[in-house]
């Protein structure tokens, strides 16, 4: 049942572990300070595959992984969905939530490159974030939809 519900490269949950997980504290959420959702993903995968093949492309999804856990607490429910693409739901988040995710990512990420400097490659990881509203009850795949597409934006402001 465990395994149904991880990724099995990065030990992070699956897409079904996501939603599971996240339906259950949608249902909760007018019990907490508020809920947010963070999509990421990984800007330069491709890449990385075409350069330097799938074993390297893996390392970086498990380097990424390992830089989202460094970033989100350990009561987030973190996950890779697919591919490049991973989300996080931050449970019982503050108002300031949404203010302090992209810079500690991006502290985060610079540890890891100088960590890691002789790494054939760059990590880059480009992140969306949407906050639930108290007392509204979206479904978890237009919250995933939504931070993919304020994702998508900061990637391409980035650019």
């Amino acid at each position: 049942e465990q395994l149904s519900l991880t990724d099995p490269l990065t030990g992070l949950y699956n897409g079904h572990g996501f939603r599971t997980l996240a339906e259950h504290h949608l249902k909760l959420a007018h019990r907490t300070r508020g809920l947010v959702v963070a999509v990421a993903d990984i800007r330069s995968l491709a890449e990385i595959n075409a350069s330097h093949g799938r074993d390297e492309g893996d390392r970086a999804l498990v380097a990424a992984s390992q830089v989202l856990r460094e970033t989100f607490r350990a009561s987030d429910v973190i996950a890779r969905l697919g591919d490049d693409d991973f989300a996080t739901l931050m449970l019982d988040a503050a108002d300031d939530t949404t203010d302090i995710v992209a810079p500690r990512l991006r502290e985060r990420l610079d540890h890891h490159h100088r960590a890691h400097r002789g790494s054939p490659w760059k990590l880059s990881i480009t992140v969306g974030i949407v906050r639930v509203a108290p007392g509204t009850h979206p479904a978890i795949d237009d919250l995933l939809a939504q931070g993919a597409a304020a994702a998508a934006a900061e990637r391409a402001r980035v650019a």
